[in-house]
């Protein structure tokens, strides 16, 4: 059914109508899809008489064009018509929930079929008009509503992943504090047993003997008690330095660990502030972070890390994204090793440079149990995993990020007992020579 157009010619397909914003008024920009001259021309009248609205509308009457004009991302909502030269709008929105999740989409029907505006719901459609009931008013409303409603679904993903990334990363960070505290707890405990067996309770005994003896000049050469004293002393002497040794070995590491809770600790606060805006960061930094979290299993698995800074680089990122990636790699390097003997050398390398095309990158390289080669194509599949408490989430999170930050991330491996390297690459950044 098509709306019955008045006298003035229409416009071209492909034509593009902007009008000056004057004041407050909003300029919203709309692809009309529509096979129909006379219904893009009236559709186009109703929504220019709109008052404290502009309209700039783009007409294109094929769902070819129509991908192709909302691919290049300019457009604030899309009107389109069911029957098209091509196909329907159904491929349509298809194809526009494909390219761009977050914009409006209105189907316009010709009949009153309400299989079609089911249909279109079902495929991504925010909503739907009927065209013998349109009228400016309406449209206006069920577009600005449209893109109201859709800023605000975005506005809460963003804000559920903003979330769901901090949950992770204060996962991390308590899952790293709990390891230390075991450690603490550990040392803390044997301090406790030093000090309830001490041997310094002997030395009250002995001051008992001397005092009780105090006035036999001859009890140290002639008592067999006061003979065997002297050498008793010189090994109560050894013993209880070896006590104080071991309490003070023991205090250190409770210092350190409660050193390192702090970091982390801190580490974890600074990166709450963030937000999921791009940020101008330095990559040594976000290394450094993401080494504190993962620093007592580090330190208890007596892994070295290395760090080779060619430059000193900055790249535009969300700072909790890409701390997290690195937090993951760092925990997947950790746990390749756990079964490398100490024997034999438990290296992390962490280096910064850039590649042949001058982007910044950077490489995680382990000495751990390396990756066959049929696995390094999946190993980066949602679910994929060689670790049999594995649950293959980590690996896919940090390529589905590394994506989203507009960069990439590949893993090599020569094979099992060859170690793994990551390899990250950025796609903007500022390299500064030492």
């Amino acid at each position: 059914m098509s709306l019955k157009p008045p006298s003035p010619q229409p416009s071209q397909p492909g034509e593009t109508q902007e009008q000056d914003a004057q004041g407050a008024r909003v300029l919203i920009r709309v692809l009309l899809i529509e096979d129909d001259e006379d219904d893009h021309y009236i559709i186009r009248k109703l929504l220019t008489k709109i008052r404290d609205f502009d309209y700039a509308i783009k007409w294109v009457d094929t769902v070819t064009e129509a991908v192709a004009a909302i691919q290049t991302g300019v457009f604030d909502a899309v009107l389109t018509d069911y029957q098209l030269r091509d196909g329907t709008g159904l491929d349509v929105i298809r194809k526009a929930v494909q390219a761009n999740k977050n914009l409006p989409l209105i189907m316009l029907t010709g009949n009153q079929d309400p299989r079609i505006d089911e249909a279109s719901m079902g495929v991504g459609a925010d909503d739907f008009l009927p065209k013998e009931e349109l009228t400016g008013p309406l449209l206006s409303r069920t577009i600005r509503h449209s893109i109201f409603r859709k800023k605000t679904e975005q506005e809460l993903r963003e804000s559920e992943d903003r979330n769901r990334e901090l949950a992770e990363f204060s996962s991390a960070v308590l899952h790293n504090i709990g390891n230390v505290l075991n450690s603490v707890n550990v040392s803390t405990g044997r301090v406790v047993k030093n000090l309830r067996e001490s041997k310094i309770t002997s030395l009250e005994k002995t001051k008992e003997l001397l005092e009780a003896n105090k006035d036999n000049p001859d009890f140290l050469s002639q008592d067999p008690k006061g003979r065997m004293l002297p050498p008793f002393l010189v090994r109560l002497a050894e013993l209880l330095q070896q006590e104080h040794q071991q309490n003070l070995t023991e205090a250190e590491k409770i210092r350190k660990g409660l050193g390192l809770m702090k970091e982390v600790i801190k580490t974890q606060q600074t990166h709450a502030k963030h937000g999921m805006e791009l940020e101008d960061l330095d990559l040594r930094e976000v290394i450094s972070d993401a080494l504190n979290v993962n620093m007592a299993a580090l330190m208890r698995h007596r892994i070295e890390v290395q760090t080779l800074y060619h430059s000193d680089i900055r790249v535009q990122a969300q700072k909790v994204k890409l701390t997290h990636i690195l937090i993951n790699l760092i925990k997947n390097s950790i746990e390749a090793m756990a079964e490398v003997p100490e024997s034999q050398q438990r290296t992390i390398k962490i280096e910064l440079g850039e590649n042949d095309l001058h982007q910044p990158m950077m490489i995680i390289q382990d000495r751990g149990h390396g990756v066959e080669a049929a696995q390094l194509e999946k190993i980066f599949d949602h679910g994929f995993t060689t670790k049999q408490r594995g649950h293959g989430f980590g690996l896919n999170y940090c390529f589905k990020t590394m994506r989203e930050l507009g960069g990439s991330i590949r893993a090599e491996s020569d094979g099992v007992g060859t170690g793994t390297k990551f390899v990250l690459t950025f796609p903007f950044g500022t390299l500064v020579d030492d």
